[in-house]
């Protein structure tokens, strides 16, 4: 069935991949540093986007945010709760960043979310 299979594939993206467009950490930062986020919720959300370029991957960042972790090359330390976590992870949604940043030895700042052209024969 197409509409059986068009949810199954959409579930399954969404939840591994999400739907935001992929940025590097500086025009993430940038998006964030635009938003409507009060300055505090800003400076956090950038700490907490530094800590996820850190560690390279959203449950690794995950596990260093909850027992606390210090920022490489910064005195800055990041800890938190798993929902706190997951309101950050929240936040960063609501402003079309995918938490998955693209590592600066890659050279490319963005990349749209190939969602739309996946499921376009759908």
């Amino acid at each position: 069935n197409e509409r059986i299979a068009y949810d199954v594939l959409l579930k399954e993206y969404t939840n591994s991949i999400g739907i935001c467009d992929f940025y590097s950490f500086y025009w993430a930062k940038k998006k964030v540093e635009a938003s409507a986020f009060s300055t505090h919720k800003k400076r956090r959300l950038v700490q907490f986007l530094q800590l996820i370029a850190q560690a390279r991957h959203v449950s690794t960042a995950k596990e260093q945010f909850i027992k606390g972790t210090k920022i490489k090359r910064t005195d800055i330390i990041v800890q938190g709760s798993a929902t706190t976590f997951k309101n950050y992870l929240n936040d960063l949604v609501s402003l079309g960043i995918n938490p998955m940043l693209i590592p600066k030895e890659r050279k490319i700042t963005h990349l749209a979310n190939p969602i739309n052209k996946l499921m376009n024969p759908f």
